[in-house]
């Protein structure tokens, strides 16, 4: 048998640094149903617990463990237990469902209370009236519960007795207990006081948070030393790890929200379908009815903490939100299962979110929409067409992080692009290419943006001329001449994801462009410098292929006049001994900073000349020659380049020439 040393020491694996120890301890964590299924909620209890750790992978770890666990259990409803009517557990627990009449957002933005980092001024109770209380506060809706404040007669009646009461009992206390009374007594006045100036209602201290009661058999399923016990009904046997975790994804500690996301998010992928579901009901209809009511519900409660998340992770060169993205995530999943009727509420509501000024409200509703468009493809491009000037106000957002996540957004509608309206979709192109315009090197939704593109321009079975009719610009040439150098800066940029969207970028428009020659031949020198560049420098295999695949089409439509420019060049750029490193003035580039684009390239090593920059850089001369071999210049401005040349240098370059000339 499992002993609990075991248990304790394979949880105790999941902290490791190591991630595929983490991964090992995952398994065989997992694999504990199947041996002994009894354990199963001893160690979900202690799964939830091991969920706050500090370590963001640890978190992450254990999330993948409670997965595996969950999905190893194989019993259904029912299962174990006799049948016997719902029990109070879960009567009482469903008093704390939300519904559309609780979500009002301008309340939950007025009123509630944003997620930081870790708002110690938050108390954060764990019993089921605590929670209907909390989560109607960031409703805004406390009024509408039954422990409302006293109103401001009642206050000044109760002042006036605690005041009448404590000067009673100065008769008979002793100097120093005197003292304490009239300090007492002084406040209460000066409440009263200011109370008649102001008109501000005083906060009664004394006043109870909630109403008493006797504590319920659901107190056990949230108290925190008793997450999880075994049910004994018929209901789900996972309401109370549910319950739990989606309670915490409210709590004021980031860490805690970040880990109770990640764990509800694991669980909902393995058991969702059987959420508010009970052998109590007597038909599939009302098991259905009561299994949406509580997806509603989860769907709210999760849009609720998306729309008061603060929390930002700095310590990457981007900006994480860790507990908005892996919410949205866990949304996404609820989503899934969700009817038609409710998943087009919660997109009606996270339009609603759009309208508003504060950008991390928008960027909550452009999460909101990633995740319902990802799952729910049967209606991603009726609801962008529908709402399309929502969805080009998030790419020409002033807010990065809103136009990453408006790109991201909208790429489950690329697939079946075509059906979207021309109009929708030029105005989806000319947005894009306008957002490029407008950003650095240093913005995050670069490669995004560039991703986006390159997928619809390879969906699209269209005239690249009426796509581009919504552009403001006067186009002297073909629209491509001057939307194509908007993405040349990219090809130097630090982040390997944006130099690798750039580049298909550029092959989707090569590939797909019906009228090349008609807009290559205005930006060559640019284009074929940066690409020669990028296949002799660039570290990344896959890019380096990406930058061969464009080439393979690219040279076939190089100028005869700019090809005698560049062969001598590149010539003199690789004809050096192996081992010594390429002069940085030889290499060329268009813009400000060349030392930066050659660092993101390379990283921080010296360019150096070696077998496979001989290679690469020598087919490429080699193409073109096979290209242009009838012409006199070219051959000349080889011969010549040659000449009083290292043995090995001229041997190998030559060779990789002639190679070039047979591909």
């Amino acid at each position: 048998d499992m002993t609990q040393a075991t248990v304790d020491r394979l949880f105790g694996l999941l902290t490791s640094e190591n991630k595929s120890t983490r991964s090992l301890a995952v398994k065989e964590i997992g694999s504990i149903c199947d041996e002994q299924p009894s354990l199963v909620f001893d160690l979900l209890e202690k799964t939830i617990q091991y969920l706050e750790n500090d370590d963001w992978d640890v978190r992450i770890s254990v999330a993948d463990a409670l997965e595996t666990l969950v999905g190893n259990i194989h019993w259904n409803i029912g299962n174990e237990w006799s049948f016997v009517p719902r029990d109070q557990m879960v009567i009482d627990i469903e008093k704390l469902l939300l519904t559309r009449d609780d979500l009002i957002m301008n309340k939950v933005l007025e009123q509630g209370t944003f997620f930081e980092e870790n708002d110690v001024n938050v108390v954060f109770g764990d019993d089921l009236d605590c929670q209907r209380i909390y989560i109607m506060k960031l409703l805004g809706k406390v009024e509408d519960i039954e422990m409302q404040e006293p109103s401001s007669e009642e206050d000044n009646t109760e002042v006036l007795e605690q005041i009448s009461k404590l000067k009673s009992d100065m008769s008979s206390a002793n100097a120093r207990q005197k003292n304490s009374i009239k300090r007492k007594i002084r406040a209460l006045e000066r409440d009263l006081k200011d109370e008649k100036i102001t008109g501000k209602k005083r906060k009664n201290i004394n006043a109870p948070r909630a109403r008493k009661r006797q504590k319920t058999a659901a107190d056990q399923y949230i108290l925190k030393k008793s997450y999880v016990t075994k049910p004994q009904k018929s209901d789900w046997p996972l309401y109370g790890v549910y319950m739990t975790l989606i309670h915490k994804v409210f709590h004021p500690n980031w860490i805690i929200r970040h880990g109770a996301a990640a764990g509800l998010r694991s669980l909902l992928r393995q058991k969702i379908s059987n959420m508010g579901k009970s052998l109590s009901f007597n038909s599939e209809e009302q098991q259905e009815f009561n299994h949406q009511k509580w997806l509603l519900d989860c769907g709210i409660k999760l849009m609720i903490v998306l729309i008061l998340e603060r929390y930002a992770d700095f310590g990457s060169d981007a900006i994480v939100y860790p507990v908005k993205e892996t919410i949205s995530q866990a949304m996404g999943v609820v989503i899934l299962q969700m009817c038609v009727d409710n998943t087009l509420y919660l997109f009606e509501q996270s339009l609603l979110l759009l309208n508003y000024h504060e950008w991390e409200v928008r960027l909550s509703g452009f999460l909101c929409i990633k995740y319902i468009l990802a799952v729910r493809n049967d209606l991603a491009n009726q609801l962008v067409q529908d709402n399309i000037d929502f969805f080009i106000s998030g790419l020409t957002d002033d807010m990065d992080d809103v136009r990453k996540v408006t790109a991201d957004s909208m790429m489950p509608i690329v697939k079946n692009a075509q059906s979207l309206d021309i109009d929708t979709i030029s105005k989806i192109i000319s947005a894009l290419w306008n957002s490029l315009e407008d950003i650095d090197d240093l913005s995050v939704s670069t490669g995004s943006i560039m991703n986006l593109i390159s997928r619809l321009y390879c969906t699209l079975d269209i005239d690249f001329t009426i796509l581009h009719a919504d552009l403001d610009i006067e186009f002297e040439h073909h629209p491509l001449v001057n939307l194509v150098p908007r993405i040349f800066q990219f090809f130097g940029n630090t982040s390997k994801f944006v130099r690798k969207s750039s580049l298909e970028t550029l092959a989707s428009l090569i590939e797909n462009s019906t009228d090349l020659e008609e807009w290559i031949v205005h930006i060559e020198k640019d284009l074929v410098w940066l690409l020669f560049q990028s296949i002799i420098l660039e570290i990344d295999d896959v890019l380096v292929d990406s930058c061969l695949r464009i080439w393979i089409i690219l040279h076939k439509h190089i100028t005869e006049e700019l090809i005698s420019i560049v062969i001598p060049k590149w010539v003199d750029l690789l004809d050096k001994p192996i081992g010594h490193a390429i002069n940085i003035d030889d290499l060329y580039y268009p813009y400000s900073d060349k030392e930066e684009y050659i660092t993101s390239l390379i990283g921080n090593n010296t360019p150096v000349i070696n077998t496979t920059t001989f290679l690469l850089g020598g087919r490429c001369i080699g193409n073109l020659c096979d290209m242009w071999s009838g012409s006199k210049s070219i051959v000349k401005s080889i011969v010549n380049s040659l000449e009083n040349r290292n043995n090995l240098s001229k041997v190998l370059l030559l060779a990789f020439i002639v190679l070039g000339c047979k591909d």
